[in-house]
């Protein structure tokens, strides 16, 4: 017999309402945190394509802006321009001269590049030499990395600006480069890349005089 005044224990239903609250909270609780950790790592995969996609830019940017008007000839001895633009081409090319490369056996420091796209990745391009190299790449390097989080390239365009051009003056672009009967050098090129997730992102780069 308990006395007057005395604590007395919780009974067991008590205790039963007691877990079922702390569970309820506790479940509450984990699914805020996870949301929270979902959304964390939905943000830190796109902030990291969002820095490969601006990788991959720079590189592009670099060449563009180190572009040397050297003309080269091919395989068969053919002249060919330092700065090509083929649409048309499967896949279509976008090909350049560029300096600051390293001169290594008495090789020029010019370099030959590129960029294309295949399947979904978008590829940089090299070759050793300059003149009498066939049209096939020595080197093909994917710019983005194959993995989870691969940025896919849906499209890949360029445009080239020739010099005094105005886009309020009513101008269009020349769908290729060189341009078909026109002997204007080149100022700025555009490059447009769709990237699943990202939507079309556009740089403008200007070529050096």
């Amino acid at each position: 017999m308990t006395r007057r005044g005395e604590n007395r224990g919780f009974t067991l239903l008590e205790v039963l309402i007691a877990l079922a609250i702390f569970a309820a909270v506790a479940a509450m609780a984990y699914g805020g945190l996870r949301s929270v950790l979902e959304a964390r790592a939905a943000t830190d995969a796109a902030a990291a394509r969002l820095a490969e996609l601006q990788i991959a830019l720079t590189l592009i940017g670099r060449d563009v802006e180190q572009f040397v008007d050297r003309p080269t000839r091919d395989l068969y001895g053919n002249a060919q321009p330092a700065l090509r633009w083929q649409p048309y081409r499967l896949p279509p090319r976008f090909e350049l001269i560029r300096a600051g490369g390293r001169a290594v056996e008495r090789r020029s420091s010019l370099r030959r590049v590129g960029y294309e796209l295949e399947d979904g990745v978008l590829y940089r391009l090299g070759w050793y030499a300059l003149d009498g190299a066939t049209d096939e790449a020595d080197e093909r390097t994917a710019l983005f990395p194959v993995e989870a989080r691969e940025l896919r390239v849906e499209d890949f365009a360029v445009v080239i600006y020739p010099d005094g051009f105005r886009l309020d003056g009513g101008m269009t672009p020349p769908q290729e480069w060189p341009a078909a009967g026109s002997e204007v050098q080149p100022a700025a090129v555009e490059v447009n890349l769709e990237v699943q997730g990202f939507g079309t992102v556009t740089r403008v780069f200007a070529l050096p005089r």
